[in-house]
């Protein structure tokens, strides 16, 4: 980014049983590829980690809608690999 403003987030999403831990960990590597191939490298900067319990996600755009776009995509990755587990779980737990 060569803007010399710059906008960041913080995103912070932890587990609270294991469950929920087993469900970060199978979304965290989704979030990694999303980090690792962004759409736009000159705007935006995305870094995933887990910290214990959490996933940590540092986002930072040269602008703050670009920051509001990158947050909503990300919540909505994230949103969507969640309800696909749980729909998966449901089924499996059904039979």
């Amino acid at each position: 980014m060569e803007s010399k403003d710059v906008y960041t987030a913080e995103l912070r999403i932890c587990g609270t049983n294991e469950t929920e831990l087993k469900d970060l960990q199978a979304i965290l590597p989704s979030l990694v590829a999303e980090a690792l191939n962004p759409v736009n490298t000159e705007r935006t900067r995305m870094r995933v980690s887990m910290e214990g319990v959490c996933i940590e996600i540092d986002l930072s755009t040269d602008t703050l809608s670009h920051l509001r776009a990158l947050t909503n995509s990300t919540l909505y990755l994230f949103n969507a690999a969640l309800n696909t587990l749980r729909l998966v779980r449901s089924l499996t737990y059904d039979r």
